[in-house]
């Protein structure tokens, strides 16, 4: 009997043993599953956003590269980078720094422009641009695919081609002649809310718009300076960050526009505001270009930016000498840029596959179409482009390399765009 009795106790504690290890097991496995799924997400294949950037979909390459980071980012960033380190992410709900207080009536800072001081790991002037592999263009470079008039001022180029690895893609340019179109910033820090492509469109009778900028973690706040029509939604100038889209001129006194804006072709405005004398103030602003694409190592933008209404920061792809400013390497991406043209017509540029910075930049520099300065604007899925005309109305969105089957996501809100209207037409909030 106690035997039995002896041998039941010692199974029955063998039952035990192995329900409590049992019980662990489940435990930790329960744990591990949570943090997987509760944890921070990981970026998406082909986006490397910067660390004060949204993962979902605000970066491009390099850079922030405007619309997650990898482990690898931090090694290949653009030219023009100016973001903290991987591990440095910004510490409180201001992440760029954006401080009001010190605003002059313009929107720019009351001490000065420049910001905080800060090297910049652009290549120094003169200086070799990179020498990236070469993609190529699947049409004879003398006779590209012709443009197509969409409205007087306004024309869709579609140019495909192949990237440095052989992945076919399809560049989508519009080429804006800025007489004939206003230019507007749109922000969701002003309007309250941000909206896709199509609502930006219908809400102020848009015939284009793209990207304004990349965005911080808050999902509005630019990661540049951002200035639209006296709403200020970044006050930063951001110390690496070359390239400025202005738009909407007011009146610039006694100022000789060929000092502060060298690349307008000589001859083509009054050398100074003294010639102009007799003329309206209407007729004076008119004498700077309804838009322009500023490099800020060429233009003297600090006498620029507070003749402007509308005004976007951010990285510089390409600059006003066509030095290639993107560093080599970084995942693959869509891209959403703006740039302009020796001729001064500004061009709204998207590339739905995703391919590098460098391949992107190598391609627009060979294309017969003198580009100038390029500023990034957004990458990965949140890239987009629209164009709403009585000849073409669609919508361009980016696309991850395992998107294969999609054409992105037209309603993916998106708080800072550029927009255009034909001069003349409504513009006000629907």
């Amino acid at each position: 009997y106690r035997n039995v009795m002896r041998h039941g106790n010692q199974c029955r504690s063998a039952r035990h043993r192995l329900v409590r290890g049992c019980a662990c097991l489940w435990a930790a496995c329960l744990v591990l599953f949570c943090s997987m799924a509760w944890g921070e997400p990981l970026p998406e294949e082909g986006e490397a956003n910067p660390p004060h950037a949204l993962t979902s979909g605000t970066a491009p390459e390099p850079p922030a590269p405007p619309g997650a980071s990898a482990p690898s980012a931090a090694s290949s960033l653009p030219e023009d980078s100016g973001q903290p380190a991987l591990s440095d992410p910004p510490a409180s709900a201001e992440p760029s720094g954006l401080s009001l207080s010190g605003m002059s009536p313009s929107g720019l800072p009351a001490s000065g422009l420049a910001g905080p001081a800060e090297a910049s790991p652009e290549l120094a002037a003169g200086a070799e641009s990179v020498n990236p592999p070469t993609p190529v263009w699947a049409f004879p470079l003398d006779a590209p695919p012709p443009w197509r008039t969409l409205l007087p001022g306004l024309e869709l180029g579609l140019f495909p081609g192949r990237d440095s690895a052989g992945n076919a893609l399809e560049m989508v340019i519009l080429r804006i002649d800025p007489g004939a179109f206003t230019f507007a910033v749109y922000a969701a820090s002003h309007e309250g809310e941000a909206l896709p492509l199509g609502s930006w469109a219908d809400r102020y009778n848009l015939a284009a718009a793209i990207n304004a900028s990349m965005y911080l973690q808050d999902g509005r706040t630019s990661t540049g300076y951002l200035r639209a029509d006296g709403h200020i939604n970044n006050g930063r100038v951001v110390g690496k960050f070359g390239a400025f889209f202005v738009s909407g001129p007011v009146p610039l006194p006694g100022a000789a526009l060929t000092d502060v804006l060298p690349h307008v072709l000589p001859g083509a405005l009054p050398a100074t505001e003294a010639e102009a004398d007799g003329r309206t103030e209407r007729e004076k602003s008119a004498a700077l270009p309804e838009a322009a694409l500023l490099d800020r190592s060429t233009d003297n933008w600090e006498a620029l930016l507070p003749r402007y209404r509308f005004v976007v920061q951010n990285y510089r792809m390409i600059s006003a000498d066509r030095r290639l400013l993107w560093t080599p390497g970084g995942p693959r991406h869509a891209v959403a840029a703006v740039g302009r043209d020796g001729a001064g017509n500004i061009l709204f540029i998207h590339c739905r596959e995703p391919l590098t910075g460098v391949d992107f930049g190598t391609l627009l520099l060979a294309l017969p179409i003198d580009v100038r300065v390029v500023m990034y604007a957004e990458g990965g899925s949140q890239a987009g482009l629209l164009v709403r005309t009585a000849a073409v109305t669609r919508t361009w969105m980016g696309r991850h390399p395992a998107d294969i089957w999609t054409s992105g996501n037209p309603g993916a809100p998106l708080p800072n765009v550029i927009g255009i209207r034909p001069r003349g037409a409504r513009g006000e909030k629907q």
